[in-house]
């Protein structure tokens, strides 16, 4: 069947959308203000009550830590399992790992948090996870003013067999980059 005139021009209004997305992701990545070193290694900085700790390693940091992400400062408060409700229940062999997270601001513009784009989950194997939407638990989403806070619970399906996890946040101008990560264990 020839293409028809109508679907060609779909076709064009997608392609232009996705190419206005993809321009404002790069844009909106390419002025985080990283601080990290001018090497190609990942460099991380970790804010404690009194000290910072800066490596070229991805050592991985505490619950509890705060850690400087380009234009956040991101803490895993916590981390537990989850059966789920009544409306949102995980499959058969596998049970919710909810991460309770903060995120601050430390720019001096607003800045847009997306959780499935900046946080990253994988099991001990590399193996990722994505991120799941339920009624019992919000991700860190939405438009955060200067020094601004926002907490929220990222939350993944993960096999019940798996108790050892890695969440990485990224914060640099490298799409998929992990600039920080926590070991997570259930």
């Amino acid at each position: 069947m020839p293409p028809n005139s109508h679907n060609n021009w779909l076709w064009w209004v997608g392609a232009i959308i996705s190419c206005v997305i993809f321009i404002s992701i790069g844009l909106s990545r390419s002025g985080l203000q990283s601080t990290s070193s001018t090497t190609n290694a990942p460099t991380v900085i970790a804010s404690t009550a009194s000290t910072s700790v800066l490596s070229n390693t991805l050592t991985p940091f505490t619950i509890g830590q705060q850690v400087s992400v380009g234009y956040w400062n991101v803490s895993v408060n916590s981390a537990k399992t989850s059966h789920g409700d009544e409306a949102f229940s995980p499959k058969s062999g596998t049970i919710y790992l909810v991460i309770d997270v903060t995120v601050i601001n430390t720019s001096t513009s607003n800045q847009l948090m997306a959780s499935g784009y900046y946080f990253r989950l994988t099991d001990s194997t590399g193996q990722p996870y994505d991120e799941q939407f339920t009624n019992f638990g919000g991700p860190p989403e939405g438009t955060i003013i200067p020094n601004g806070k926002l907490r929220g619970q990222l939350i993944y399906e993960v096999p019940t067999s798996e108790h050892a996890f890695t969440l990485q946040a990224l914060g640099d101008n490298t799409i998929g980059a992990p600039t920080a990560v926590w070991s997570i264990t259930d």
